[in-house]
């Protein structure tokens, strides 16, 4: 039994804690399903009189066959609707929720993306979960938010955690006047895949968001007159520099590195 249901007429997600007000009880001729196993679910407890809180349940009240990413589906989805909620108590923002890109016979595992408009501007924006579906999905979630909302702003919010990043090694960066250390990464195929489509990959941290933007490793060259086969071997290579890609990494950087920039209402 969960919390939540994709809503196949309306391509929303049903969060119970939202109310069920104006949706017909009971199979609905299959118009709810399990974000996890994708089984039509049946919505109870919403007739009048009913004893119980509405809930969604798998037919004859039979567990999901999928009880762990059911599960972590829901966490997530709460997730993305107490950041939904939050972008709506500011003035002038609307958000909604939506199930976008799903495939019945291959979940990919994502929760709900908001919609997010503001005046004249549209932003989609993700917070998947611990780790990201295959390249292939992430692709197919792209394309239906850009069928959807043709201009958006396809933005995903990435946790720090060790599933959503390999580390590298730092930089020192010069930064208004002084040095910053910055964590260089490689992306994994499926944000490399993300940045290809024109979307945006920030990694959460606390109360700071993790900018990447491209690292390119370069010698400069050997100018007349200098010679540096004597150079000790132990020390760094006085020619080695780097030059940067941004606002997103360009695809032939070397790896990622993270400005660190805090979280603002």
């Amino acid at each position: 039994m969960g919390n939540s249901a994709w809503d196949t007429v309306t391509n929303r997600a049903v969060w119970l804690a939202d109310g069920v007000a104006g949706l017909p009880a009971g199979l609905a001729g299959g118009r709810y399903r399990c974000q996890a196993c994708r089984e039509r679910l049946v919505l109870k407890g919403v007739k009048p009189g009913a004893k119980v809180a509405p809930y969604f349940s798998h037919p004859n009240e039979k567990a999901c066959t999928r009880p762990q990413q059911e599960a972590q589906l829901d966490a997530d989805t709460e997730v993305v609707i107490r950041l939904r909620d939050t972008i709506r108590a500011f003035p002038g923002f609307h958000a909604d929720v939506h199930v976008l890109g799903e495939d019945l016979d291959n979940p990919s595992g994502l929760p709900p993306v908001i919609i997010c408009t503001h005046g004249e501007t549209t932003v989609a924006l993700e917070h998947p979960g611990p780790s990201l579906p295959d390249s292939e999905v992430l692709r197919r979630r792209i394309r239906a938010v850009r069928e959807y909302h043709d201009g958006a702003r396809h933005v995903w919010f990435l946790r720090k955690d060790p599933n959503q990043f390999r580390r590298r090694g730092s930089l020192t960066v010069r930064y208004d006047g002084r040095d910053e250390e910055h964590h260089t990464v490689a992306p994994t195929e499926q944000q490399e895949a993300i940045v290809a489509a024109g979307g945006q990959v920030y990694w959460l941290d606390g109360r700071l968001v993790l900018i990447p933007y491209g690292v390119h490793w370069f010698l400069h060259p050997v100018r007349p007159g200098q010679d540096w086969t004597k150079w000790p071997k132990w020390r760094s290579d006085p020619r080695a520099d780097w030059r940067i890609s941004k606002p997103s990494p360009a695809r032939d950087a070397n790896c990622w590195g993270w400005y660190p920039s805090p979280c603002r209402p």
